[in-house]
């Protein structure tokens, strides 16, 4: 699903209100992590999860009212409404990142390497068994409430309106798929960057910034190819970007080498699926 025309404006304006207000509230606290700012200074804007990660989808409507006015406002709650699709498209937003990063993990460990410590799921457990469930119920509580609470406040609604909803869409205006994905991945991993500086749990940011940039082209290439599939549905684009954030909140993938190196190759071989059928596609 393309744009009719890129506003250069456009991307300007969504460049700007997303890293300006994500990075005017991140970089203070990686500067204070590293000890460049004084510990006295305040930092803690909202938390964790905190109002810098909103970010995206503020550019996103921001950029949207600028080029189309209430039209593009509305055009992005409508794909964010657009959940009329096929079992085939839900079935890749729910299932396909477990598969390929679950997977990963366990083809380590087949290969003999150990199952990672995975904190942040044993923490959340530990905190359900405290009140007296089993821990057979308790994974499956944590896994369910952690789905809920990523899709929400850990990620894709604060991001997806804004790198596929509406940077994506509007580059598919004047490249092509491949190309837009990649410009989209980039700009999705940069926009990250602060977090390297700063003490959290997530494994994302304990790996080289490199990592983080070929994960985000690799993935945004697959969501392209069912993004486009689904008629630029923002709903979709949010299942999926739900779906990998739980899945390495399930899978302690990144917390294994091998197990890492061996995701770099099924998302590698997954994207070049997704270019060569997003081809196919094109000529039907």
């Amino acid at each position: 699903m393309k744009s009719k025309t890129l506003n250069p404006k456009t991307l300007l304006v969504y460049f700007f209100v997303t890293f300006g207000f994500s990075w005017v509230l991140w970089w203070p606290q990686a500067l204070v992590a590293q000890g460049i700012l004084p510990a006295e200074v305040e930092t803690n804007f909202g938390g964790l999860f905190g109002y810098a990660a909103w970010g995206p989808l503020l550019g996103a409507f921001a950029a949207a009212w600028y080029e189309l006015r209430l039209d593009g406002v509305k055009d992005l709650l409508r794909r964010a409404a657009s959940i009329k699709h096929g079992a085939l498209w839900y079935l890749l937003a729910l299932f396909l990142f477990p598969l390929l990063i679950g997977g990963s993990l366990l083809l380590a460990s087949v290969s003999g390497e150990a199952w990672p410590f995975n904190p942040m799921l044993d923490e959340t457990v530990t905190g359900i068994m405290a009140d007296g469930a089993p821990r057979e119920i308790a994974l499956m509580m944590a896994l369910v409430i952690g789905a809920f609470f990523i899709f929400f406040l850990g990620g894709p609604l604060q991001e997806e309106f804004g790198w596929r909803g509406l940077l994506l869409d509007r580059l598919q205006a004047r490249f092509s798929p491949l190309w837009a994905s990649i410009i989209t991945g980039l700009a999705w991993g940069l926009w990250h960057l602060p977090l390297f500086f700063i003490s959290r749990q997530e494994m994302y940011y304990q790996r080289p910034l490199w990592g983080l940039l070929l994960s985000t082209v690799l993935v945004s290439i697959i969501m392209t190819g069912v993004f486009n599939r689904t008629s630029g549905s923002i709903f979709i684009a949010l299942l999926l970007h739900t779906s990998f954030n739980w899945s390495h909140y399930a899978f302690p993938t990144l917390k294994s080498d091998t197990a890492s190196l061996i995701l770099f190759g099924v998302l590698g071989l997954a994207s070049a699926i997704f270019i060569w059928r997003q081809r196919m596609w094109e000529k039907t």
